[in-house]
């Protein structure tokens, strides 16, 4: 079963002091890679954006089972930018991955996808928990209730929570920083 994944994509990287889904990521930009990695292994993919809307859409431009969405309270913070995706979730379980993330083995979601679960999954690498993480489309309405002040751990912490061990480093490396994104675009990560 393919299931459909949200990408993040609506912040302003305030961190890396311009605006880094567009920078080049091994001959593509940082966003198309982690879009094409989730497009391998997942259904439909619903990314969700907000600053440089017209920006995103105009780079990513009109793919198959692609979505851009547009979260107009993307400044609520990363919740929102969840909540506006979430009515366009059709598959009884979906993922949640971020934007900035172009590591992610496109593998781990056809492992995470093929996993037993009760609520939530999360990919796993030596201790630390990471992305994509899968979770339970009979969780939407409390998510869309939940404050938006709240972090996504903080409202999936009451579920049950399941592991899946990964080796790959790459499930927990996102670019925040002009430092990151120099050290990751040189370096191979397993």
């Amino acid at each position: 079963m393919k299931y459909d994944c949200i990408i993040l994509a609506a912040g302003f990287s305030s961190r890396m002091k311009q605006w880094k889904l567009l920078l080049d990521f091994k001959g593509k930009s940082i966003v198309k890679q982690s879009l094409e990695n989730a497009m391998e292994n997942c259904g439909q993919i619903v990314i969700s954006g907000g600053f440089r809307i017209d920006d995103l859409k105009s780079h990513i431009g009109q793919i198959e089972n692609v979505q851009i969405i547009e979260n107009p309270e993307y400044r609520k913070g990363m919740l929102s930018s969840i909540k506006a995706a979430l009515p366009y979730i059709q598959t009884d379980r979906f993922f949640i991955t971020l934007g900035d993330m172009p590591f992610i083995p496109p593998e781990v979601y056809g492992l995470m996808s093929g996993e037993e679960f009760d609520d939530v999954l999360f990919p796993v690498f030596h201790g630390k928990r990471g992305h994509p993480v899968l979770i339970n489309s009979s969780l939407i309405e409390g998510i869309k209730k939940a404050d938006d002040r709240l972090k996504m751990k903080e409202i999936l912490k009451p579920f049950r929570i399941s592991e899946i061990q990964i080796q790959s480093e790459g499930i927990l490396l996102d670019i925040d920083t002009v430092r990151d994104y120099e050290k990751m675009t040189k370096e191979e990560f397993s």
